[in-house]
Order: structure tokens, then sequence, then C-alpha cells
């Protein structure tokens, strides 16, 4: 009758646990503890605690300690580490059961619920046990190690995602606690959470910027270091923006304050890193339906390796068979299986995170890694955002000019003639004049006075200086201005223009005797770029609205085949997803508003940095800085995090696989081996940091 009452007792049990699982859809991920244990100092102490129980109850067991191997001692140190130290596995368990979801800690509070209680039965009513001819065993230690095993696991997954976040939480840390700012007529300290959008405030030498803003006044050499991850400390001056946290080097100004609080550049960091810290990839959706199904399939297998131990097992066959089934529930715990996607992704992003690189989702990196076409846009991604003087040519007879025409004679021709030139492009905020001015400008030499200064759009300007009338700009403008432009300067514009590169004319008195080729300049490192991907087995393509010439040249100098010229934006989103259905990968790189329909229809979109907002928006990947040396580094990063993915669930899947049947009692009867719960604990335990240790080793390989 006793036998019957429990084997009828499991039956029950296991059937309306299987009821419940079969009807239930997909598991929930119920291994991420952060959202259930916040409390790190608790758990710390849980830890020792259970551990200390476990190892005074083994100590007892092997009679180093006989005093805990009194039953009444072993049900002391049991309970608490069973109902306090365990409180969140049957907390965690109760949400499996609201949710219908199959998971982890019901084969965990199976396991060691029984284990204890029939420890407490035995405790309680020895005789009954005595009469049946069942030895009076007690597994109090086998549930306390296995807890303590397993919470040890979880202390472990706790670490590696504070871990992960590390140089977030320091970003926050970095924060400026107080702003100064002008209210009321006088200039006042207050808490940062005080400040208002439209607030000025000011910034002195050695303090951080309170707040993301735009000079107003003043300027400074600014240490950004902490957001973007560019040593070089960056120079800026009235009408520059600020990035709230970043460190003043030196210089006194003032902001207008244009995002608080949430709305920073920093926090919104924060906040993208954290939701993709906890996004999941379609191959964790696939782990999931897999472990939907598994663990029914287990809780079946423990009830079988129950069934036959109770009836074919060598005596004591009633203890025989709960221990085998315990043993089941505890070394087939899908914990490693939950921790192999979610730990290598959030590892993977904070890696990102800490290189410059900020990744949306946990899709991103899955994607990335498939990657076989990276698209770059040419202006501000290939080439730097501003252009430059690649070559100058002054007329040989430019002394005879000057002296014909009377130039100003306190310098040399050619010194006047570069002053006067810089000291009107100066004054011009066209990306020719600016690259022109850049080009000329010597040190701190001051300029001559301009008079009369006429800008026609998109062709050229006039002044006078010194009394000498002076035209800098386009061909045409030449023309239009009357300009006699000798045969070697026309020979110049011929050559210039063929290479792809814009050409700029100066001319003194009616007299063209400057040309100028302007050119993209190539970002640093840009060529290594496309040579690194080349290598990784990705091609790379140029999209650009600008000259065809000028692309292809870039091209060429880069090694690139593929080229599309003078597009519109729509014709970029069309370009992308031509290469789509041809079955490949597309990888977007761009900068601007131009670029954001193809950044959203790329199966991964990356922003420069320096973009603008609606390129960042659209993209999957913002790169923290103007650096297009974190392309490769983001597909590496990919790559690198999938296939790290993949040892993960090839260890966890194989363990399973290998010792699940063990502990069922395969190898018992030919070669003596039976796993007990406390191997079992120990063993999962073992999975389980053995997928943690892995994908942090994410955090040290060099991308």
């Amino acid at each position: 009758m006793f036998f019957l009452i429990i084997t009828g007792a499991v039956i029950a049990l296991m059937l309306v646990v299987v009821w419940w699982f079969l009807l239930s859809g997909a598991e929930k991920e119920c291994c991420n503890m952060m959202e259930h244990q916040h409390h790190i100092p608790l758990l710390t102490f849980k830890l020792f605690f259970s551990w200390i129980c476990a190892l005074l109850l083994m100590l007892g067991m092997f009679n180093v300690l006989p005093l805990f191997h009194n039953k009444w001692i072993m049900f002391l140190l049991a309970t608490p580490v069973q109902f306090w130290v365990g409180a969140m596995f049957y907390q965690m368990g109760w949400m499996e059961f609201k949710n219908r979801s199959a998971g982890m800690f019901t084969l965990i509070i199976l396991g060691t619920t029984i284990a204890y209680f029939y420890s407490v039965m035995v405790m309680l009513f020895p005789f009954i046990f005595k009469h049946a001819g069942i030895p009076l065993n007690y597994y109090f230690e086998s549930g306390v190690m296995i807890i303590a095993f397993i919470l040890l696991g979880t202390f472990l997954e706790e670490r590696a995602k504070g871990q992960t976040s590390q140089a977030l939480k320091k970003l926050l840390g970095l924060q400026a606690k107080n702003a100064t700012i002008f209210r009321d007529g006088a200039w006042v300290e207050v808490p940062i959470d005080q400040v208002k959008m439209g607030d000025r405030i000011l910034v002195k030498p050695g303090e951080k910027v309170p707040t993301d803003g735009i000079i107003l006044s003043g300027e400074a050499i600014i240490n950004e270091s902490m957001v973007t991850g560019e040593s070089k400390p960056v120079h800026k001056k009235k009408g520059d923006k600020v990035i709230g946290s970043t460190i003043n080097d030196t210089g006194s100004f003032e902001i207008e304050a244009i995002k608080v609080g949430k709305e920073t550049f920093l926090s919104q960091i924060i906040d993208m890193v954290q939701q993709a810290q906890s996004s999941r990839a379609s191959v964790q959706q696939l782990v999931d339906k897999v472990s939907g199904y598994f663990v029914p399939i287990v809780i079946i297998l423990a009830l079988t390796t129950f069934l036959l131990w109770l009836n074919f097992g060598p005596q004591p066959y009633i203890v025989r068979a709960i221990v085998s089934m315990v043993a089941v529930f505890i070394v087939a715990c899908p914990c490693a299986l939950g921790l192999a996607t979610p730990t290598s992704i959030m590892v993977g992003i904070g890696k990102g995170a800490q290189s410059g690189i900020l990744i949306k989702d946990a899709q991103v990196l899955e994607t990335g890694a498939k990657i076989s076409v990276v698209i770059f846009d040419k202006t501000g991604t290939l080439t730097e955002e501003k252009r430059s003087v690649n070559q100058m040519r002054i007329v040989t007879n430019v002394n005879d000019i000057a002296q014909q025409q009377n130039w100003p004679g306190n310098l040399n021709t050619e010194q006047w003639l570069k002053l006067a030139l810089s000291s009107i492009e100066h004054q011009s905020t066209h990306p020719v004049s600016q690259a022109i001015y850049t080009y000329l400008k010597d040190g701190e030499t001051p300029e001559l006075q301009v008079e009369n200064l006429k800008s026609v759009l998109g062709l050229g300007v006039t002044a006078v200086v010194e009394g000498q009338m002076i035209a800098i700009g386009s061909e045409r403008f030449m023309e239009d201005q009357k300009v006699t432009i000798d045969q070697d300067l026309q020979n110049g514009i011929k050559e210039f223009s063929q290479k792809g590169n814009t050409v700029s004319l100066a001319a003194v008195n009616g007299v063209a005797v400057v040309l100028f080729s302007i050119a993209d300049r190539l970002r640093d490192g840009a060529s290594n770029v496309i040579k690194q991907l080349k290598q990784m087995g990705i091609e790379s393509a140029i999209i650009s609205g600008d000259n065809e010439t000028i692309v292809k040249n870039i091209a060429q100098e880069l090694g690139i085949q593929h080229v599309l010229a003078q597009v519109l934006p729509q014709d970029k989103q069309a370009y992308v997803k031509r290469i789509q259905k041809e079955g490949k990968r597309v990888a977007m790189v761009g900068d601007g508003i131009n670029d954001a329909p193809a950044l959203a229809a790329a199966d991964v979109g990356i922003a420069m940095g320096s973009g603008t907002d609606v390129a960042i928006e659209s993209a999957g990947v913002t790169l923290l800085r103007s650096d297009i040396s974190l392309v490769p580094q983001v597909m590496r990063l990919s790559r690198l995090t999938m296939r790290n993915i993949k040892q993960n669930l090839l260890w966890a899947f194989g363990y399973n696989i290998l010792l699940i049947p063990i502990a069922m009692g395969l190898l018992y009867y030919p070669f003596g081996i039976l796993i007990t719960p406390i191997y079992a604990g120990a063993a999962m335990a073992f999975s389980s940091l053995s997928v943690v240790l892995n994908a942090l080793r994410l955090r040290y390989i060099k991308i």
C-alpha cells in the first residue's frame, strides 16, 4: 500500500505537470535573473550561506564532523536553504506556472522538493520505512548542494551582466551633478535635474559639460573620449554642439541647453544598449521553441526512470527510483541552454559599446555575421566631410603680371597673392572656399582688408583687396567676369577635370593667375578598411549622388569595383534592394539624410557618429566616432558573437544528450555507474559556468 501511494502520487504529479506544459506555448526565457534579483549583496550572502550549509552537510555525511550527520541538524541546515535561499526558484517556477511555460525552474523545484520531502518523511516516519525494509537514507545534502551550485551559476551570470555594462555605468557616474546657469540676472549653481531646455550654462576649465548644448560664446578644447572613444581632444567654438558629461580641458564658454535629462545623447546611448542587451535574436527564439518541448520530455523521462527503477531495480528500489528521478530532473535543467544565447549577445553588445560601436538589438549581430556586401556612401563616409585642395598652380609669369598691374610691394608676389586670396575665402562658408582658405592660411599672419565682397551663389566671389579687383570661382564664373585664361591654366583645367576634381580659378584685375584642384580627401585608413573586408570575403561598393568621374576615381584608388554615381536617395534604396534580390546580405554605411532610406532598407544599416539624426535613427548600428575602421570591427564582432553562441549551444545540447541517459541509469548495469543528485547538480552548474565563461571571452578578444 505504501509503495502504491508513493507511486500514485508521483505519477499524478508528473501527469499534471506534463499536461500543463503540453498546453503551453513556447518557453519564455526564465534564466534571466537580472529582473528578479537586483540585490547583488543579498545574492552574495545567500550564496555563502548555502555553501556553508552544503559543506557542513557533506562533512557530516563523510563522518568528518559527525555532529552534522544528525537528522535534526541536517533538517535545520537544509530547511532555510530550501525555502529561503531557494525562494527565488519557487517564485520563478510560479511565474512559469502562470505563463504555462516550460522552464528550468520547474525541474529544479521538482528535483529538490522531492529530495527534501522524501528526507523529511524518512525523518518523521522511520518506522514505516523500516517496516518496508527500506534503509533510512537522507538526501538533505543533495537538495542543498543542488541549490548551492545553481545559485553559483546565477551569481556568475549576474556578475557577467554587470561587467558587460560596466563602461556605461562608468559613464553614468561621470555625469555632472551641478550646473552654473544664468537665472534672474546672475550666475547660480543648481542641481543638474533643475536644468531646463534653453537655459544659459557657464562651463569653466576642468568642469564637465552639464548637458547637451550649443556654444553661444567662447571656445575650448573638449575631451569626448568617454562618449565617442576618440582619444584626441576636440576644439569647439561658437555654434558647435557639445555633449553632456564630456570634460572641458581648457577655456571657458557658455552654452544653450538643447537636450536635458533622458533626452541627452549619453542617456539615449545607455537606454539603447540596455534595450539591445535584453533583445532576442531569432536563434534564441528557436532555442526557446526547442526548450518548450524539452522540459515535458524530461519530465516523461524522469517518470519513466522512476517506474523502471521501482519495478526492475535492485534493493532498495524505492530509494534508487527516487534518487535517479531527482538526478534526471537536475542534470536535465536547461539553464545552460537558456544562458547560451542571451549571455553571448549581452557580452557582445557590451564589447561593442566599449569600442565605440552602438548596436540597437540582438538581430543586428546575427544578421551582421552573414553580411556579404558592404555599400559605402562616399561623402562623409569614405571621404572626409570637408574637401581639400590637392594642387595649386600659379602662372609662370605671375611676377610680370604683378609688375604690370602694380600689385602692392610690401610682400613678394606669391605671398601677397596667397594672403589676399585667403582673406577673401575666409569670409565665405562655401565648401570650396573653405578648402582653399584651409590650404592657403599661414598660421597667425594677419589678413588683408577685404572690401566690396560680392558672392554669386554656386559660382564664385569678387572683392577688392588693397585696390586690386580679385575674382575667385569656377571656369564659368571666370567667363562671366570676362577673365583671360592662358593656355597653361586651360591645360590644367582639362587635366584636373579628367581626374574628377573640382576646379577653381583666381584672377586679379581680369587675368587668371591661380588654378586650384579641389578633391575629396579619403578618410585615414579607408583603403585598409576595404582590404580588411575583402580578406573577410565581403565585397565593397560605393554609391553616391556625386559626379560619376569623381566617384569612379575614389573607387579606383580604394580598389572597389562596384560603383553607382549621380543617384537620388530613392535610387540608393533601390540599389540595396536589387543586391538583396541576388540573395546577398547587405550592410549600408552612411551619414546623411539622403542615406536614410538605404540605411533602413539594408540588412544592417551603419550610421557614422557625425551623421544626421535621421541617418542614425534609420540604422541598426551607430559608430560613436567618425572612424571608418570600426566598420570591419562590426562585422568581426558579429561573427565572433554568433560563433560564441554556436559554441555555447553545442555544449549545452551535448551536455544534456550525454548526461540524461547516464542519470537514468544506462551505465549502472554494465559499469556500476549511477549519478547521484549531488553530482547531477555539480554537472549542471559546471555546464552553466562553462557557458558564462565562454561568453565572457568575448570581452577580451580583439576585434
